[in-house]
């Protein structure tokens, strides 16, 4: 292993036996106040927010990562990365943060910690607490937290978010795509997609998924909104509000010659 000089901070946070060196590093990094926004909303149930912590997290991790070089075999850094993964569903119940009485911080600081268990040579770092932090929120929100961040951690992005970016849709646009108000949608945002809406929003996502695999991201927003004869005149969104997704999906499909032997 080596350490980067150009972040000595980081290094002296991870090398350091002094619990209060790490707590200090994560109270200057951007990375815990975002954690703390998102991990705040996260842990009453609010499933935007819980990707949004999954995201935030998984930049720390980086950040905190990048000067340390292991000269280990390529299976290491993916088993690492799935450790990290499951430490974010235990971080906000930790010893640190119950030190800290800071989410953001107390994750981040959980974060250092399970990373330096990695780093050869060092002995664990620890906080003592005898109860668990004081998070104020009810067993419901808790299981919804427990189910979201599960689901963020499996897909890199929410299929209405990555529909809204494929396609650079409002949540207006989006409303009109799927029949409901403005204000549903960003309901969907905050709490998830309804079951009945769940087919629909599934075909879609694939629409935009198959478009990105096969077209550079800058084109597609045009692509989708220029009518074409395979679609009766219509555009890709139209036959979306339509309701005519799957036969949307089938079409483009057929017109990559995905159904067809070469």
């Amino acid at each position: 292993m080596r350490y980067d000089e150009a972040v000595v901070d980081v290094m002296d946070a991870l090398t350091s036996d002094d619990p209060d060196d790490v707590v200090s590093w994560c109270r200057t990094g951007a990375e815990a106040a975002v954690i703390d926004t998102n991990l705040d909303r996260a842990l009453s149930g609010n499933r935007a927010a819980a990707f949004g912590y999954v995201r935030a997290w998984r930049s720390l991790a980086d950040a905190v990562l990048a000067p340390v070089h292991f000269d280990v075999t390529g299976t290491a850094a993916p088993t690492l990365r799935i450790v990290l993964d499951a430490t974010a569903m235990e971080a906000p119940f930790s010893a640190w943060v119950a030190r800290t009485g800071q989410l953001g911080v107390g994750a981040c600081a959980a974060l250092v910690a399970k990373i330096r268990e990695t780093i050869p040579g060092l002995a664990p770092i620890t906080v003592a607490s005898q109860e668990l932090p004081g998070l104020d929120r009810s067993e419901t929100q808790l299981g919804a937290f427990h189910r979201n961040v599960i689901a963020a951690l499996a897909e890199s992005e929410l299929p209405l978010e990555r529909i809204m970016s494929v396609f650079d849709v409002t949540v207006t646009d989006v409303g009109r795509m799927f029949g409901v108000s403005r204000q549903a949608v960003a309901q969907w945002r905050e709490s998830g997609v309804p079951g009945d809406r769940q087919e629909k929003i599934a075909t879609v996502a694939a629409v935009a998924d198959l478009l990105a695999s096969r077209l550079k991201t800058g084109h597609i927003p045009g692509v989708v909104r220029r009518p074409a004869d395979a679609y009766d005149g219509r555009t890709a969104l139209e036959m979306i509000e339509a309701d005519r997704h799957d036969e949307l999906l089938d079409r483009i499909r057929e017109s990559f010659d995905w159904a067809r032997p070469a």
